[in-house]
């Protein structure tokens, strides 16, 4: 669970960055997409239609807690920011239940659940909105 103080989330959070970039690729996936789950939840903390007012990662630790959408988000930030040159391409999804992370063509799902990431070779999934890793990086600037 995240900090209730700001400062301590931005630690936590670069405590966290830290470790993904020196571990295996799997486990890094792994425990990006824990993480992100241990955080509080609300419904609705972003919106879709609101893309162009998300937060950027910082703006984003600042939030109290986060909804799926935010999660993803939060998930994107944070492996945007480890630079993890297996990453190949990254996508945030919107599916009719849920918001996901796709990485590498779907070969890795995050968000779908805590202690497990799955890929779409296992899974079809009908994407309803689709954001670029790329295009979330301009916000990391």
């Amino acid at each position: 669970m995240l900090s209730d103080s700001y400062e301590d989330r931005l630690a936590q959070w670069r405590y966290l960055r830290s470790v993904l970039a020196d571990q295996s690729f799997d486990q890094c996936l792994l425990d990006c997409n824990d993480w992100w789950w241990r955080t509080p939840m609300r419904d609705r903390v972003i919106m879709w239609q609101d893309y162009p007012d998300w937060p950027g990662p910082w703006d984003l630790l600042n939030k109290p807690a986060f909804c799926d959408l935010a999660r993803s988000l939060g998930i994107v930030y944070t492996l945007l920011l480890v630079e993890r040159k297996e990453i190949e391409e990254i996508h945030l999804v919107q599916t009719k239940t849920t918001n996901l992370v796709l990485i590498n063509e779907g070969k890795y799902v995050l968000n779908w659940s805590p202690g497990t990431v799955v890929n779409t070779h296992q899974h079809q999934l009908l994407i309803q909105r689709c954001i670029t890793g790329q295009d979330l990086a301009k916000r990391l600037r």
